[in-house]
């Protein structure tokens, strides 16, 4: 049984004190049975970007999770594909294999204004272009191939230039030449993650590997996942729950009579206590080796390999 919580970068106090206060909540979190955390806000009964950017916060938060993966909750409309990529492929190095991304277009309402009307969608435009910035940074990532480092110190061969090569991703929204200054992560792409609720994955072509799905009672909630595998959905289904009444979530006291999920998600106002509860006389989810083996997930292959440009 795999269980996910979130941990909200919020910069409510200062710097030093901010970053004792998160490895004191993820240390918590991991005590009570954690294997997953996501690096963003709880809103209502969905999971929105934090007010400090996952992408800052996993490297900060990396010796502390010692393994525990962990998922940059990113805004995908107000995200540059280039500095995406480049950010996670770091962090999935230095956390040995284990960061996932949930791009979503739900974000908090302050957020928007302070990029300006350059960013600004439609509701209906807004699936699209986050599906776009997914593409554009997976194709990024697949501008190396798995084997171009070669870090040989005796020879003083760094890479094979030989496996890195321009991608050309011609897009709705986003056009990436390549190649990326950063090479392939070590999953080849960190596991990606999304609501079900968010519109993003109501966007033609978009593929989730991890999946919240929620709802009001068990019974819906295991027909909604029924749904889901009918349809020919295959990754990884987490049902969230929550002790605190909050629409969109199974109470956590039906959480034993929901049916077809691979674990829970909790939504709480005190995630330790509700991770507890749930995890009491329940194993814990595989902790070895990357996030997509503990998932069984298949890394994705290069299509870039022998074909070197695509087109949206």
């Amino acid at each position: 049984m795999i269980l996910s919580t979130c941990i909200d970068l919020t910069g409510d106090v200062p710097g030093p004190l901010l970053m004792a206060r998160l490895e004191t909540d993820l240390k918590a979190r991991k005590a009570a049975g954690a294997d997953m955390l996501l690096l963003g806000r709880q809103k209502g009964g969905t999971v929105v970007p934090g007010r400090l950017d996952a992408l800052i916060g996993a490297p900060a938060l990396a010796s502390v999770a010692d393994g525990t993966p962990m998922v940059a909750v990113l805004p995908a409309l107000f995200s540059l594909p280039f500095h995406v990529a480049r950010a996670l492929s770091a962090a999935d190095f230095l956390t040995g294999g284990t960061m996932g991304w949930m791009p979503t277009v739900a974000t908090w309402q302050a957020r928007a204004p302070g990029f300006g009307a350059d960013y600004a969608v439609s509701d209906a435009e807004a699936p699209p272009k986050a599906l776009d910035m997914v593409r554009a940074t997976q194709a990024l990532w697949d501008s190396w191939d798995a084997d171009a480092l070669i870090l040989d110190k005796a020879s003083g061969r760094y890479l094979d230039t030989g496996h890195v090569r321009r991608v050309d991703y011609r897009g709705r929204y986003f056009d990436v030449m390549g190649p990326l200054n950063a090479a392939r992560p070590p999953q080849g792409y960190p596991v990606l993650v999304a609501d079900e609720a968010d519109p993003i994955f109501s966007a033609a072509g978009f593929a989730a590997e991890l999946l919240l799905v929620g709802r009001e009672n068990a019974a819906a909630l295991s027909d909604a996942i029924a749904a889901l595998r009918a349809v020919g959905f295959a990754g990884r289904i987490l049902a969230k729950v929550s002790p605190d009444d909050i629409d969109g979530c199974c109470p956590i006291t039906d959480a034993a009579a929901i049916v077809g999920a691979d674990g829970f998600h909790v939504i709480a106002a005190d995630a330790p206590a509700a991770l507890t509860q749930l995890r009491a006389g329940q194993p814990s989810g595989d902790s070895r080796g990357s996030l997509r083996n503990r998932l069984s997930l298949a890394i994705p292959a290069n299509p870039f390999s022998t074909n070197r440009s695509v087109a949206a």
